[in-house]
This record gives C-alpha cells, structure tokens and sequence, in this order.
C-alpha cells in the first residue's frame, strides 16, 4: 500500500524526514521498501500539512507533533490551524486517505480547552481526536461549535429542533459543506441533509448545474437530500417541517420541486464496474451534455468546481481526458 505521513508544521516535518534518512541508511527492509515503488506520484512522502492538497494515498499516518506541557496544560498555538482558513488544512489532511487513516498523538481531544479560544479550527481540531479516539464516532458538539451562519438558518435550525430534531450546521464531506444534517442519536449517524437555499444565490443557471451535480454526488456516498427555498419556507415554514419530518419517516429524500429537475440531458450505460468511477462519469456527462460547446479548459474547470477537486494532479488530468473521451462517444459528440 501507498503510505504518507502528514505533520502538523514544518520543524516537526523535518525532524521526521531526518529520523528517517537515518532509518534509510540503518535499516536494509525500510530502504527496499521505500525504493521499491515505480511509480514516482506514488511515493511515499513525509510532508508538513501545508503543502498536501491534492496528495492521496492508500493510507495516511497523521501525527500533529503537539503536547502539554510540564504542567499539563496545552498551548493553544498550533501552527497554520491558528491562522484564518486552518480548518480547510485540517480539513484536506483529514480526507487524503483511500483506505486507512491513523492519528499518532501525544494530546487527547480533553487537552483542548475551547473557552480559552475563540477558533473555529482549533474547535475542529478538538473534535477529530475525539472521532478517532472514540473509533470514528461522533459526540455531541460543545456550545458555540454548531451555529448557524445567517438569520434564515438561524430560523430553520430552531424550527427543526423545536420539533425534537438534532441539527448541526455546516457538516462536511470531503470538499463539500451540507448546510444541516440530521442525525439520529440511537445509530449515531447522519440520516438526512439539508440544503437552504436563497433564490438570488440560485438565480444563476451554473449555481443550480453545480449544486445539482454536488448533490449527486452526496446521494451517491449515501446522504439523503431535502432542499429548502427560502421563498417557500418565509411563505409557510411549517409546511417546509412537514417535509423535512415526511423525509425522516420515509428515509429517502422527497421529490424535487421543477426547478431542481434533472438537469443531465444523457444518461450512460454502466462503462465502469466501479460504483463510485460510474457514479462520477455520469456526473461528467451530464456536464458535456449541458455544455457541448464549452471547450476542454472549460469543461475541466467545471467539472473541478462541481466535483470540490482543487488541484490539477496528474491522476485528476488523466481522469478528465478519460471521461471526456467516454463522453463524446456516447453522446456522438
């Protein structure tokens, strides 16, 4: 397996690049299977969390390379994560694993005490060691963790709890943000998103294409969808509760409203035995089928914004001109 080792700055980044050289140079078994890989982009690598976006490996150890002190208080100063955006650094290390993900540590998630700051990233930070310290389950957030960024949020989420839901706000997967998602105490897991949405946001016809084929994408690793207008929901918001309570007694997602119809104008025969492989080629077609006079740059800017990918990996460019070549044959294009 493919293995790379993400450090949380970039003196403990080097001070682990220098243990093994060390460790190359001592160990016969560590220097074959280091120099054994053919494929340079498959690498094994030790990197600081700055600099792996885009890197995905089979597995991943993620080792911060923080402690208490002597007096066993943590400094809240954790490198990048301190400054604004740190949560989306946390967020890319997190999710660069195929198959395994591993935390060394020297600090537990009851080390950070969030009233002694005020960031949001290091709130994150609090709650990923305490999903792997707890074997990938989700505890109950702290105060001031779940909190709705606009008044019309603000308002669905207390109308939604009012009814004996537990909503959090903005949960991620992988590069994507749900506005809500409900989750049920007894599975500890989410069984439903929520999408609010204002009609001068989706006035735009590539803001609708993109959220359509984001939500696509969701359905396909398992969420189940009801999306709010925010002119339906001032008309009558308990009519929107109603929907969102039918969704949960049904666990499957309601019907969409006309203006969030299928916009893909093709659909493919089954090209990849891999679910996940088809489920995002027909995501790629449904973008050329909407777009057949965009040319390549547009349609793999397009499809990167759609599909949350940020950078342009030589998998990620080999993958586009794969689907695209797909796509043209079976649109005859």
């Amino acid at each position: 397996m493919t293995l790379g080792v993400i450090a949380f700055g970039m003196r403990h980044s080097v001070r682990l690049q220098d243990a093994l050289n060390i460790l190359e140079r001592e160990s016969d078994s560590f220097y074959s299977w280091k120099t054994s890989w053919t494929d340079k982009s498959d690498q094994f690598f030790v990197k600081n969390i700055e600099r792996v976006q885009g890197d995905e490996r089979d597995a991943i150890i993620i080792t911060p390379g923080y402690a208490p002190g002597l007096d066993g208080v943590m400094p809240l100063q954790f490198g990048t994560l301190n400054r604004q955006g740190g949560e989306r650094r946390l967020n890319v290390a997190a999710s660069r694993a195929k198959d395994y993900m591993h935390l060394i540590t020297s600090m537990r998630s009851t080390d950070i005490e969030l009233k002694r700051s005020k960031s949001s990233s290091i709130g994150l930070l609090k709650s990923y060691l305490d999903f792997m310290e707890n074997g990938g389950r989700i505890s109950d957030p702290e105060v001031g963790l779940n909190i709705a960024t606009t008044p019309f949020e603000a308002e669905i989420k207390e109308a939604l709890e009012a009814r004996g839901m537990i909503v959090e706000c903005q949960v991620g997967d992988s590069g994507f943000k749900i506005d809500f998602a409900v989750r049920d105490p007894k599975l500890n897991k989410y069984i439903l998103a929520i999408e609010a949405d204002g009609a001068t946001y989706h006035s735009s016809e590539y803001a609708r294409e993109r959220d359509y084929m984001r939500q696509r994408i969701l359905e396909s690793r398992g969420w189940k969808f009801v999306r709010i207008w925010s002119t339906d929901w001032w008309r009558d918001p308990q009519a929107q509760v109603r929907r969102v309570l039918a969704a949960l007694e049904n666990e499957k997602s309601l019907e969409p409203a006309p203006s969030e119809k299928a916009i893909v104008q093709g659909k493919s025969e089954n090209v990849y035995t891999n679910r996940a492989d088809q489920e995002e080629f027909e995501i790629f077609l449904g973008i050329v089928a909407k777009n057949p006079n965009y040319s390549d740059r547009q349609l793999l800017d397009m499809w990167k914004s759609v599909t949350g990918k940020e950078r342009e990996t030589q998998r990620l460019i080999d993958k586009f001109w794969e689907y695209l070549r797909e796509a043209r044959r079976t649109l005859e294009l």
